[in-house]
């Protein structure tokens, strides 16, 4: 019988882990009707552990049948989500699957069924499913219409070299035999490139389903011109340092001319990002706006990242989220 672990990471969203927990009730009905034995384990990284009152709370009220979840709570008190997700590898040891999923997001129907078929169905040793946006009506079309949290756009069943991990199915027997962990970053996001990366360079199959949908509602203060293309920048900034990672494991040194290349790569990107903001400006097109703005501001972070720069996506108050570390390499 295949064990199924569903690993939800939670920081400080009582009411989106409620209704997450209630969502997955149905999941994981449908999955237990298929022949497979699944679980929740919920791993709050808030070092004041606030989520294990909403784990009660909810268990206590039987939101949606309570009962028909085989549910654990953990406190993983190290801050950053790399810590987090490395708890949940922990915490699944004895599973068969682990599947992430976030306390911002909400499954389609069916959405686990179809992951663990897909998995079932095809060579893969892991799973990824696309995470769709849901924007409040106050959003600027520009930003609605941009790329800056689209899922990406892949025929079904298409091999990855990467994935994100907020909607991703993994077989732990290849976990454990390639010995991937997710990177020691502490609350600097883009621990999923590290891992997945990681994962297929050891020659693991990372594949595509299209029909595993979550999606992921955002909330206003990830909806400004601010917030966007500081994360597009961050996402330059960590596919510098995952190149720069994989060189380096490779035995390839980072030298000047290393860093003058990726600079370039930056730059290019940076210059085309423009070339797409012109053009987006004649032809009066939001589309083209927001991935304009997208491509200037992920070439920026590639600049940033070849000279060892790093942002802090999830720095704790008090922590300062620029800054230069080369040791991160």
């Amino acid at each position: 019988m295949t064990t199924i672990c569903v690993a939800v990471l939670t920081y400080r969203r009582p009411a989106g882990l409620t209704h997450l927990l209630t969502d997955l009730v149905p999941q994981l009905d449908s999955a237990a009707r298929a022949g497979w034995r699944p679980s929740v384990v919920v791993v709050d990284n808030d070092p004041d552990g606030s989520a294990r009152d909403t784990v009660e709370r909810w268990r206590s009220a039987g939101t949606g049948g309570g009962q028909a979840l085989d549910l654990r709570y953990v406190h993983e008190s190290t801050p950053g989500i790399a810590a987090a997700r490395n708890r949940a590898l922990a915490e699944s040891r004895s599973s068969d699957l682990l599947v992430f999923i976030d306390d911002d997001e909400t499954p389609s129907p069916d959405w686990l069924v179809t992951l663990v078929k897909a998995w079932k169905s095809s060579d893969a040793d892991a799973v990824a499913g696309p995470v769709r946006p849901v924007y409040t009506t106050q959003t600027a079309d520009w930003i609605r219409l941009g790329p800056f949290h689209d899922a990406p756009s892949l025929p079904d069943g298409a091999r990855m070299s990467h994935a994100a991990s907020g909607n991703l199915l993994l077989d732990r027997r290849v976990v454990e035999r390639v010995g991937a962990e997710f990177p020691q970053i502490g609350t600097r996001g883009g621990e999923d490139s590290y891992f997945t990366h990681a994962l297929t360079d050891a020659g693991a199959i990372i594949r595509w389903c299209e029909a595993a949908v979550v999606t992921e509602t955002v909330p206003t203060d990830r909806a400004t011109a601010r917030w966007v293309t500081t994360r597009s920048l961050g996402n330059g900034l960590t596919w510098a340092a995952v190149l720069t990672s994989r060189e380096a494991g490779r035995g390839a040194p980072h030298s000047l001319t290393r860093r003058l290349a990726t600079t370039g790569v930056g730059a290019a990107r940076v210059v085309a990002g423009l070339g797409t903001m012109v053009d987006a400006a004649a032809r009066r097109s939001h589309g083209r706006l927001g991935l304009g703005v997208h491509r200037a501001s992920r070439g920026a972070g590639i600049v940033a990242g070849a000279w060892d720069w790093v942002y802090d996506e999830y720095a704790r108050p008090g922590t300062r989220r620029w800054r230069r570390e080369s040791a991160s390499r």
